[in-house]
């Protein structure tokens, strides 16, 4: 099958999880290639018919997918499309990159990802702010510190870094009129 755009076709790192399945797996396609002999065609698919020949679709679904859902009692009414949905969410619910989430769903541009799972963002903008609050003024969860600063009491703002200081106070002083006032 062809991707249907440049995008589309790539490599995605998988999690060893993953890769330590797939070895498994070539191993029985290795063996049944044996079993077969003569009736093996080799197309360089991972997963294939018994013949080695391409999967189809309809087929895939109904014998593999809906296998998997009613072991892991979940509703047979979920589609491929849903876990590829489901995978997108997760992983910008967990604050993963939206170009790196573009790219293992083959979208060609972020506004695409950002589209699509736009209803992901809002929780996403309150850790954001949280996490801000962290580095600029040591508050929040204290997971992250840019600036430690040994002796600190709790509460008390770390000194900004000399760059964002001088940012800082030239926004200021473009924004102050003639008279002074803001």
């Amino acid at each position: 099958m062809q991707a249907k755009t440049r995008a589309g076709r790539r490599v995605i790192p998988l999690p060893a999880s993953m890769t330590d399945r797939l070895r498994a797996h070539r191993r029985w396609r290795a063996a049944h290639r044996l079993r077969l002999g003569i009736a093996y065609e080799d197309q360089g698919l991972v997963f294939a018919n018994r013949t080695r020949g391409t999967l189809e679709p309809q087929i895939l679904t109904r014998r593999d997918l809906k296998t998997i859902l009613r072991r892991a009692k979940l509703p047979e009414t979920i589609r491929w499309y849903d876990l590829r949905h489901a995978c997108a969410t997760l992983l910008l619910a967990a604050s993963e990159n939206v170009k790196v989430v573009a790219e293992r769903l083959g979208h060609a541009k972020t506004t695409l990802t950002l589209d699509l799972y736009a209803h992901v963002l809002p929780g996403m903008q309150e850790s954001a702010a949280i996490r801000l609050d962290a580095m600029l003024f040591g508050r929040g969860n204290g997971l992250y510190d840019p600036w430690p600063i040994s002796g600190r009491e709790p509460g008390n703002p770390p000194a900004l870094p000399p760059v964002v200081e001088a940012e800082v106070v030239g926004r200021v002083a473009e924004s102050e009129h003639v008279d002074g006032t803001p």
